[in-house]
């Protein structure tokens, strides 16, 4: 919920139904199989208010309790939070959150991390690896020469 909701404000206002898998192809990489997206509704949000809101979002990942979800390259949103988990004697710790979505000006993925006791700061974190695992994976590939250069040389013996 929190994700779609978060999504809903990256697209302007339209609620999709949430969906694993896009498409399902053969080794060949043809279609098989297809999973169109489904609007739900369009919810009306003022562009104005819209404006402010998305402003804000960037605001906290920029200089506020989001901060360490920031990710080089990459202008994200997103809102910190926190839940109880029982009212009782004992003081128990808090479960932290994390909504964002990405990249700030032509939004692609809206993201939920939810810990359990833990909090917003931790959540923030592990979603700016998430994002930067997504926007920016590792490219350098080990190539024959690389691996040659790191294995360890063994003495043969005539």
């Amino acid at each position: 919920q929190l994700a779609r909701f978060i999504a809903t404000i990256a697209n302007g206002g339209n609620l999709w139904q949430p969906q694993v898998t896009k498409q399902i192809l053969d080794p060949a990489g043809n279609t098989i199989l297809s999973f169109p997206p489904h609007l739900q509704r369009s919810i009306f949000i003022p562009e104005e208010n819209l404006a402010i809101l998305r402003e804000g979002l960037y605001n906290v990942v920029e200089q506020g309790t989001g901060i360490n979800s920031k990710v080089p390259g990459l202008s994200v949103c997103g809102k910190t939070g926190t839940a109880q988990i029982a009212k009782s004697e004992l003081d128990l710790p808090t479960h932290g959150a994390f909504v964002c979505y990405a990249p700030r000006e032509n939004p692609v993925i809206a993201l939920c991390v939810f810990l359990d006791r833990a909090n917003s700061a931790e959540a923030a974190i592990i979603a700016g690896r998430i994002l930067q695992d997504i926007f920016f994976p590792a490219k350098e590939k080990l190539t024959t020469e690389s691996t040659e250069k790191n294995n360890l040389t063994t003495n043969k013996h005539e």
